[in-house]
């Protein structure tokens, strides 16, 4: 029994299968109309909520069920527990409740190093809602919910961590260490093991950001397999979405829009996303079909295993093939499996090069790359992708020009030109993008937070696909190869990157100047420091949070960064959000809308 919250927190991690085997028959929602189920034991999965405690103790009055473990997703209010006591005693029910337990899981994990923290109902964690029209009382609201899954996230982890934040997170900063100081000075603390996930006994960093930090990483257009996913497709808590007439923003219709099919990518059951999710969505393609292929030869060799082996005596030829037939029957399943999830893949990849041919996506891509690498790119050239003659939707424009407008700070009069062109597609709603971001840079005097290309370069982009011979390919002709031979990533760091880079090597940089720090296990505090204890070795493991919402494109770029240099990294956001959706909650605050506007 679950409520939203719980289901979007279930989800990502159990498929129906699973509960099966954990002899789970039935799963409602909880506050839909249920059946009187007698001899049953009943698992609750909820959020501690006024509301929900009272659903609980209603069917507990009702005698819905036989049994009752009540499992709360945050922690449960002194209050709430005394409502649940008072009720079960009331009815003289007592005995039939088996266990009541905090699980501390307040948040959505998407993979094994990325979570978020709400999906359905998430407009109290929005950029909109902590940047918007709003009053004390909201925003304290939403600094106590950050603050409390935060810390369900330490505690998952069993980690105490060394928390260096920005100066618009100090105080999600200061409530986390108070709560974690306070839980280390009770008798049933929560972290008495404060080992690593890997095993190390030092401690992690937790590097609170601020959306602000990095406006570009998240507008800009996606280059690999899961976040061009999340950003041309209708991608909600790793499920794809097709057909229906979701998914692209509108411009395209991808194939199959009369009838919706849902695609499962999942890493834990899906061996070919988990190898492949990273990777550039053309290689991808390639090996799709590289794999669709050694699927097929190994499926029919085991089809072909008919007769005896010629060599040795009847019973041994026997025996060796009641082997393979064996090894047959164990493979075959498995391997049809596999060949129908490539199959999926390479009806997503499909969809997904239709919409990147219809709306020319990988121009924008290309000249995206050039201006967050800091290369000079004329007023002129970034006109000849907008306004109405230009492919692409009006967010494909609007997100091209913000990035040139937070990156390259063009002067008024190319600003305006770009205005202008732009204003011929894009409505007025959709402008009001601009005033937004014009009211943060004078507000916060927002720097430029560039990318910085490594010394090691990736590959020539004009030389990509020059052997590329996918099928999925071989639709659309070689003028689609060409153009999308310049979809190549060079080696670079976001700002974010180097932020959290910055403050795992305790080195001090123009971007990392002005982040606090806090610990939560110094006794005697000394209260918020703007430097870090002389001393300190650099830390190998860290957790990162975004506050003000994060995507995928940011989450590879830092942990695959990360990665390369030897280090460990879980990213976090408070919400996940395609850049089209973040466009759209800039958009309203720039019309000062008091309200998000609503997820797709």
């Amino acid at each position: 029994m679950y409520d939203k919250q719980g289901q979007d927190i279930l989800s990502p991690l159990v498929s129906v299968s699973d509960l099966r085997e954990l002899g789970v028959t039935l799963y409602l929602q909880l506050h839909a109309d249920r059946e009187h189920i007698p001899d049953t034991t009943v698992v609750y999965f909820v959020q501690p909520t006024e509301r929900n405690v009272k659903k609980i103790c209603q069917d507990i009055q009702d005698q819905k069920y036989d049994k009752y473990q009540l499992n709360f997703i945050s922690r449960i209010s002194r209050e709430q527990l005394e409502l649940l006591a008072q009720s079960t005693l009331e009815s003289q029910s007592v005995n039939t409740i088996e266990k009541v337990y905090d699980m501390y899981s307040n948040f959505i994990c998407l993979e094994s190093d990325f979570f978020m923290l709400r999906q359905q109902e998430s407009e109290s964690l929005s950029y909109h809602a902590l940047n918007g029209p709003s009053s004390d009382e909201d925003l304290n609201a939403t600094v106590d919910e950050i603050t409390d899954s935060l810390f369900c996230v330490c505690v998952s982890m069993g980690v105490v961590p060394v928390i260096r934040c920005s100066p618009g997170c100090l105080e999600i900063a200061q409530r986390l260490d108070k709560k974690i100081r306070e839980n280390l000075k009770g008798r049933n603390g929560l972290f008495t093991d404060t080992m690593s996930a890997s095993g190390s006994f030092q401690r992690p960093v937790l590097a609170l950001l601020d959306r602000h930090a990095d406006m570009s990483t998240i507008l800009h257009h996606s280059w690999t397999y899961q976040s061009t996913m999340h950003d041309l497709m209708d991608f909600k808590l790793n499920r794809v979405t097709v057909g229906g007439g979701g998914g692209d923003g509108g411009a395209t219709k991808a194939p199959g829009a009369n009838k919706s099919k849902t695609y499962d990518l999942d890493s834990k059951n899906d061996q070919f996303w988990d190898a492949n999710r990273f990777k550039q969505w053309p290689e991808v393609a390639q090996e799709v079909d590289k794999t669709l292929k050694e699927v097929g030869e190994e499926e029919a060799s085991l089809k072909n295993i008919k007769t005896l082996d010629g060599g040795g005596s009847g019973a041994e030829a026997l025996s060796a093939n009641t082997a393979k037939i064996r090894e047959a029957v164990h493979k075959l399943p498995m391997l049809m499996q596999q060949k129908t999830q490539l199959g999926n893949h390479m009806s997503l990849l499909g969809d997904v090069i239709e919409i990147i041919t219809a709306r020319g996506i990988n121009d924008y891509f290309d000249i995206e790359e050039q201006i967050m690498n800091q290369e000079t790119v004329s007023v002129s050239k970034v006109c000849e992708l907008l306004g109405k003659g230009a492919k692409g939707s009006s967010k494909d424009q609007m997100r091209l020009f913000l990035i040139y407008m937070v990156e390259a700070k063009p002067k008024a009069e190319d600003i305006e030109k770009c205005k202008k062109k732009l204003a011929e597609k894009a409505s007025e709603g959709e402008m009001a993008a601009i005033k937004h971001i014009e009211e943060m840079q004078k507000m916060r005097s927002m720097t430029t937070m560039r990318r910085s290309t490594t010394d090691q370069q990736a590959a020539p982009k004009t030389g990509f696909l020059g052997n590329f011979d996918s099928g999925l390919f071989s639709t659309f002709g070689s003028g689609l190869k060409s153009g999308l031979s310049k979809m190549m990533v060079t080696n670079s760091e976001s700002a974010a990157t180097q932020i959290v880079d910055a403050l795992m090597e305790n080195r001090e940089t123009e971007l990392t100047k002005d982040f606090l720090f806090l610990d939560p296990k110094v006794v005697k505090p000394s209260g918020v420091s703007s430097t870090v204890p002389k001393g300190r070795a650099p830390f190998d493991e860290g957790l990162v949070f975004m506050v003000g919402g994060g995507n995928f494109n940011e989450y590879q770029n830092i942990v695959q960064a990360m990665k390369s240099k030897g280090k460990s990294v879980v990213y976090g956001c408070s919400e996940l959000m395609s850049p089209e959706q973040f466009l759209d909650q800039m958009s309203a605050l720039g019309r000062g809308e008091s309200v998000a506007p609503t997820a797709k």
